[in-house]
């Protein structure tokens, strides 16, 4: 049963003179922005530019929020997301009739997805100074959004082919290897687990294939708030762009 999410409604003025042309139509439709963690919302009578959206934000929220971390989502998109998600599932449930020795870690880690939340993420930033001198960074917004907005988290994340999603302290000045070496990360580890390479997903959504083996370590440290996916060691030629796809989906869990 899904919890119901009781909010606080907070009704925002926009002048339309401030805003740059727009449509009849456009002027019809309104905005409502969701800040899901903080029981916000914030109800705008027409499209509103992201500059203000961000503003208000501000204004009705505590300053300590980790702004890195920070996740906008088009609910009016959701279907997209899931397309992406049902693919990903198929694509392991093929891999699972082709390799019958990877049913096991497989079925774990198709758990790991059902059990996540995902939405259609929108990757743009929401540095407020960025977003004031960049018309392009400060998009019209007009339907329903939702924010995912918290403070400075103490921990990363490590999904895929593991027993479980584990969360492991946060390591000042860490490394990807510090992280792998830990006794509970080591023992979570599947056999078929990729022992080269693994994706780092950052809090703001960017995706790096980062290498941490000792012959070819790369110097690459992880923010509060990151993913590291660890996927399949070895696939075939069919499913060879698997483990990037899902570290795409993962981009768009909710609250990394």
């Amino acid at each position: 049963m899904k919890k119901r999410i009781l909010a606080t409604f907070i009704k925002v003025s926009i002048s339309l003179l401030t805003l740059p042309s727009i449509s009849t139509q456009a002027t019809q439709q309104h905005l409502d922005v969701l800040l899901v963690n903080q029981k916000l919302k914030l109800e705008y009578p027409a499209p509103a530019r992201l500059e203000q959206v961000v503003s208000d934000i501000h204004s009705n929220t505590q300053s300590s929020l980790y702004w890195l971390g920070t996740q906008l989502f088009d609910e009016s998109k959701q279907h997209t997301i899931d397309t992406k998600k049902q693919y990903v599932l198929e694509q392991l449930s093929q891999l699972k009739a082709q390799e019958p020795e990877l049913i096991e870690s497989i079925k774990k880690l198709e758990s790991q997805l059902l059990l996540a939340e995902f939405k259609d993420r929108q990757f743009i930033s929401l540095d407020h100074d960025v977003i004031r001198i960049s018309e392009k960074a400060n998009p019209l917004l007009k339907g329903n959004f939702s924010f995912y907005l918290e403070t400075r988290p103490e921990t990363i994340s490590i999904t895929g082919l593991t027993k479980k999603s584990l969360q492991v302290p946060f390591i000042e000045h860490g490394q990807v290897s510090d992280y792998l070496v830990l006794e509970e990360v080591k023992e979570n580890l599947l056999s078929e687990a990729n022992n080269s390479f693994v994706y780092i997903i950052q809090p703001d959504g960017n995706i790096i294939e980062v290498p941490y083996t000792y012959w070819n370590k790369q110097s690459f440290f992880l923010a509060p708030g990151s993913i590291i996916f660890i996927g399949f060691n070895s696939l075939t030629q069919n499913f060879s762009k698997l483990n990037a796809q899902i570290a795409q989906l993962l981009r768009h869990k909710v609250n990394l």
